[in-house]
């Protein structure tokens, strides 16, 4: 299973005052989610995968070298965020992380659903049922609702 995350993508409820304080509250929540997987054995591949989509396995397929494994900390978050990371990819049974600057891996996947990649508070919230219990269910469940609040959000499809 694949978990997709949008990295910028907006909470129904979650008000920032600022767009600094909307970042500040990204980048916390994002070193929340990778200090949560690392404690469960996920690895933190280092910065950018390079990724085809896998229409057979309907999953995107990181093509990349793997990398430097990273610990999980703030300041790799902040670093996730200055570069331009668009979105991370959790392989639950492989258990690792890699971070994307573009949504290509996930435009196939989603075109033509009324689904979109989850947010970071979302993954969070649900992480046990994602990532220990591993239910795909739920996933496709929160992918359809992270679709629903985008679009009473007022926000167009990208």
């Amino acid at each position: 299973m694949q978990v997709l995350i949008d990295l910028h993508a907006k909470d129904k409820g979650v008000f920032h005052s600022t767009e600094k304080a909307r970042r500040d509250w990204e980048i916390y929540h994002l070193y929340l989610l990778l200090s949560k997987l690392e404690d469960h054995g996920y690895e933190i591949h280092s910065l950018y995968g390079s990724f085809i989509f896998d229409n057979g396995k309907r999953e995107a397929v990181d093509i990349g070298e793997p990398g430097e494994i990273f610990p999980a900390s703030i300041g790799l978050a902040q670093s996730v965020y200055e570069t331009g990371g668009k979105m991370a990819i959790v392989h639950t049974k492989e258990k690792y992380v890699v971070f994307t600057k573009s949504f290509f891996p996930t435009v196939y996947y989603f075109i033509g659903r009324q689904i979109r990649p989850l947010s970071i508070y979302r993954t969070i919230k649900r992480f046990d049922t994602l990532f220990v219990r591993k239910n795909e269910k739920m996933l496709h469940a929160l992918y359809s609702l992270q679709f629903k609040d985008f679009r009473d959000s007022g926000d167009k499809p990208q």
